[in-house]
């Protein structure tokens, strides 16, 4: 009794903490100021040098999800650059716009109650070049038709949030983009050329994010009874040789602690009350609770279980109960659709899965 005491009284009190920030099914939005310096070469242009390009600084903005506590995606977004093009020995010959969208898969080190939370990110990248001009200077050296071909490459990132609250943060990061491209022009004589290029610049970035709290209710449930399936990867020490770890499956996990307000998110899910609440799974995918599991389990089922006078009620009600389970399941909104799509190609591969 002492043992379950101790774990609860250990659970409850991570309770605030996990609400903090950057938790599983969390939006963050971030915007602020991206500068983008290339590390500009090419083959030799017409036996005068090779392109060079400024830096440029633009309305960065990042969308970001969480689809765990310490996995995310983020798609970066910006207003168009414009850069200068010159021509080693001899100056500015062009302008140049462009967008470059890029697709991250980050990890966060750390827990959802830090304020500082470090991550790393790789992905892809695709630009796209428009509004590509000569200047006078280029035009009066006969230079025309200038055109630089899209880029698709691989992208890395580096970066830190600074939690203020629950709703805000600071944020400061770096990317590295692959982007190579094919610059054609035509000279006065009507020769046409085609130069390798490369960019490959890294972006910076300052400044703040939000997070989005539709699916952030602090609508907790700690097990304590076995799982089916949990992710060993960020298990957290909880008290002596037990830890917290974040579930996968659940269902028919009987011994719990559950706080105010995933007993109100369930009550207005099932009710009329009909239903066992221990389809945790399907609870937690909709967002309807957060679980969380004791491993080893702190509640250990005796032969008791099997002579419970409920039995034989159950075996009715199970018939009704997989009906409403698969009949909402092909109701799934597009949103959990797309989450867990997001979860099988970038966290199930990756983290260790433990089936007790």
């Amino acid at each position: 009794m002492k043992k379950l005491s101790a774990l609860i009284l250990a659970a409850a009190t991570l309770a605030p903490s996990i609400s903090f920030a950057h938790q599983a099914g969390d939006f963050l939005f971030r915007a602020g100021t991206a500068t983008v310096r290339p590390n500009a070469g090419s083959d030799n242009v017409l036996g005068i040098g090779h392109f060079e390009a400024n830096n440029n600084t633009q309305l960065g903005l990042t969308f970001g999800y969480m689809i765990t506590d310490n996995i995310g995606v983020e798609l970066l977004a910006a207003t168009p650059f414009e850069h200068k093009v010159s021509l080693t020995n001899f100056g500015e010959i062009a302008t140049v716009k462009h967008l470059p969208p890029t697709l991250m898969a980050q990890y966060y080190f750390g827990n959802g109650e830090d304020k500082l939370r470090p991550y790393l990110g790789a992905g892809l990248n695709f630009t796209t070049f428009f509004d590509e001009k000569f200047n006078s200077a280029g035009k009066g050296a006969g230079l025309s038709d200038l055109d630089l071909k899209d880029s698709w490459g691989f992208a890395a990132q580096a970066g830190l949030d600074y939690n203020l609250d629950k709703n805000w943060m600071l944020n400061a990061s770096v990317w590295w983009m692959n982007i190579e491209t094919d610059v054609k022009f035509k000279d006065g004589a009507g020769n046409n050329y085609k130069v390798d290029t490369r960019l490959d610049p890294f972006v910076f970035m300052f400044g703040v994010g939000e997070y989005n709290e539709k699916h952030r209710d602090n609508s907790l449930v700690y097990l304590l009874s076995q799982v089916n399936e949990y992710i060993d990867t960020f298990k957290k020490h909880l008290y002596k040789n037990y830890f917290l770890v974040n579930v996968i499956d659940a269902d028919y996990a009987y011994g719990y602690i559950i706080n105010n307000v995933a007993a109100k998110n369930l009550l207005q899910y099932l009710y009329p009350v009909r239903l066992e609440a221990d389809a945790w799974r399907f609870m937690q995918q909709r967002n309807i609770v957060k679980l969380k599991a004791v491993i080893p389990p702190a509640i250990m089922l005796t032969s008791h279980c099997e002579q419970s006078t409920l039995e034989e009620e159950r075996a009715i009600l199970l018939q009704k109960r997989i009906s409403f389970y698969n009949e909402q399941y092909k109701k799934r909104s597009f949103y959990i659709k797309v989450r867990m799509a997001l979860w099988r190609i970038f966290v199930r591969p990756w983290v260790k899965r433990i089936r007790p």
